[in-house]
């Protein structure tokens, strides 16, 4: 039976409730920010939104790497021709961040109480999580919020590793960052592309938390439709740190 003493998580769908409106929220603030500060009319801030959005896809597919805020940004102001003043990048970036209030994230149904019991039977956690229009800071400010990090023992984001799951190397450093081998330790995502497939590169044991759906061996990987469920496999299929 396999040891475990470390769970690497993934943040979004996992963790963290994604709100499908945010995007427009996003875009909402770009657009009024952009016409107010340059005149510049909605129909070309909505093109420009979206030949980013594409750009920022090809660097994860092709290059295993997500733009941080201020490139996402700066890309922006460069498909619209505009040169920006010495304070617009700072400050569109800060108004984006502010969109995670609009609304505020919600917890994933069950994960702060399977949390707290892996906690008490002294798994530690580590947050593996890919970085989109809200930085680390502003998604480990909204964790803060919920006292989630309180079970954290570290937070790793793509935005400041340089590298994107599914690449290796951002598994490498969150386990290098508690200490720990692959082969004792779980990775915990929704998403097949990033999670299951980089946790597996990294020789980790990979979970998909498939919400809803029917528990399942998906090919190579245990696939379980809720927190419940996935605390009962780690009990009945590893050896943990306490015993």
């Amino acid at each position: 039976m396999q040891n475990l003493r470390v769970i690497t998580i993934d943040c979004w769908g996992t963790m963290l409730e994604i709100d499908p409106t945010w995007d427009d929220v996003i875009l909402e603030a770009i657009v009024d920010f952009l016409h107010e500060r340059h005149s510049i009319e909605r129909s070309a801030v909505v093109q420009a939104f979206s030949m980013e959005a594409e750009n920022f896809r090809a660097a994860l597919v092709e290059r295993e790497t997500t733009y941080p805020i201020h490139d996402r940004v700066s890309f922006l102001f460069d498909q619209l021709a505009v040169s920006p003043n010495p304070d617009d990048v700072a400050n569109l970036s800060r108004i984006i961040a502010q969109c995670i209030a609009q609304p505020s994230p919600t917890p994933v149904p069950g994960c702060e109480s399977f949390l707290q019991r892996m906690c008490n039977a002294s798994i530690g956690f580590c947050v593996v999580c890919n970085t989109g229009w809200f930085s680390g800071p502003t998604i480990t400010s909204a964790l803060q919020k919920l006292n989630l990090t309180r079970y954290l023992a570290h937070l790793v984001f793509s935005d400041a590793h340089g590298s994107a799951k599914p690449a290796r190397s951002i598994f490498d450093h969150a386990l290098a960052l508690v200490d720990c081998p692959p082969n004792e330790s779980v990775h915990i995502g929704d998403t097949m592309a990033t999670d299951i497939v980089g946790a597996t590169r990294a020789g980790i044991y990979p979970i998909e938390l498939a919400l809803g759906e029917k528990a399942s061996g998906r090919q190579q990987h245990v696939a379980l439709p809720g927190y419940d469920d996935i605390y009962d496999h780690l009990r009945n299929n590893f050896r943990w740190k306490s015993e």
